[in-house]
C-alpha cells in the first residue's frame, strides 16, 4: 500500500516530486504484515531520492517500539520513566505487559506494547482487538 501511495504521489506532483518535502505521519509498525519493508522503504528514500527532504513523524505505535527497545532518551527533569505506568498499574494484569528483563525502567508503552494482553475482547467497542 505504501509504494502505491508513493507512486500516486510521483504521478501528482510529476515535476516537482524529485525536489519536494515529504512528511510521513508514523505508525510505520502498526500491526501490518510487513513492518519490516516499511521502514526499508522510508530508509532507502534518501538514497533513492537525494534532493527531496524526508520528514518522519513518530506515531503512537513507533513511540511504544522505541519504548520497549529502550530507545527513549531519559527525562531531563530526572522524571523516572517507570513512573508513566505507576498509576495504570492496576491494568497491569489485565493487558498483560511485559515483565522481562528490563521492565523496571521501561516506559508504560513499552511495557503494553511488547506485553500480551489477556482479555482479547473490547467491551467499549464490542470487538475484538
Amino acid at each position: 500500500k505504501l509504494e502505491r501511495v508513493w507512486m500516486n504521489l510521483e504521478h501528482e506532483l510529476r515535476e516537482y516530486f524529485n525536489d519536494s518535502t515529504v512528511i510521513f505521519l508514523g505508525d510505520y509498525c502498526d500491526r501490518g504484515p510487513d513492518t519490516a519493508k516499511v521502514i526499508d522503504f522510508l530508509v532507502s528514500l534518501r538514497e533513492r531520492y537525494p534532493a527531496q527532504k524526508h520528514v518522519f513523524l513518530c506515531g503512537n505505535h513507533d513511540f511504544a517500539f522505541a519504548a520497549f527497545l529502550r530507545l527513549l532518551p531519559p527525562p531531563p527533569d530526572g522524571f523516572s520513566l517507570s513512573d508513566t505506568w505507576k498509576e495504570y498499574q492496576k491494568n497491569e494484569e489485565r493487558e498483560g505487559w511485559w515483565s522481562g528483563e528490563g521492565y523496571e525502567e521501561m516506559h508504560i508503552q513499552g511495557r503494553r506494547w511488547a506485553g500480551n494482553i489477556r482479555d482479547r475482547y473490547n467491551v467499549k467497542k464490542g470487538m475484538d482487538y
